[in-house]
């Protein structure tokens, strides 16, 4: 029934309506007639021809039906559709927000890393030995991941020494 969809929808609508009503009243009209001995003879084409139009008038009722409830189930998705791509540009909105927020810790991060390992270079140059200190916070400078807080270094010395 896709052909339906080039024709406008208020003459489909009369055009089916009409079919099925014409189809009822040659029906009737046909069944009455053959009473009448002068337009007997026509009496059962009218009645046949009745009963065809309002056989083809309720199929296309019913595919009509079909077509609107179709229509409408197409507009109720794309009412969906939309109300998910405002749900869905918010989200990524928030998302974004999150990025560039998560963003910012990683440089703070990698920026009180740097200043730990810069405060306590006397340290780890003392004696060429690395403490355990300065593994730590080694560790966390080279991790692609938001380290821990440097607060939690102890300071007790690993005995490894650096190479030559």
């Amino acid at each position: 029934m896709w052909f339906l969809s080039f024709i406008p929808d208020w003459i489909l609508h009369w055009a089916i309506h009409g079919l099925v009503i014409l189809g009822l009243i040659l029906t009737f009209i046909g069944s009455i007639v053959r009473f009448i001995p002068v337009i007997q003879p026509y009496a059962l084409v009218g009645r046949q021809l009745g009963i065809v139009l309002l056989v083809i008038g309720v199929f296309f009722e019913g595919g009509y039906a079909t077509e609107m409830s179709y229509r409408a189930r197409i507009a109720e998705m794309q009412a969906k559709i939309k109300e998910a791509e405002v749900k869905s540009a918010k989200a990524n909105e928030k998302l974004a927000a999150e990025v560039s927020k998560n963003k910012e810790l990683i440089k703070e991060k990698v920026n009180k890393n740097a200043k730990d390992i810069e405060a306590k270079r006397e340290a780890i140059n003392a004696e060429c030995k690395l403490s355990d200190d300065a593994w730590v916070l080694y560790n966390r400078a080279v991790e692609p991941k938001v380290s821990r807080s440097s607060s939690s270094a102890n300071g007790a010395r690993s005995g490894s020494k650096a190479s030559k």
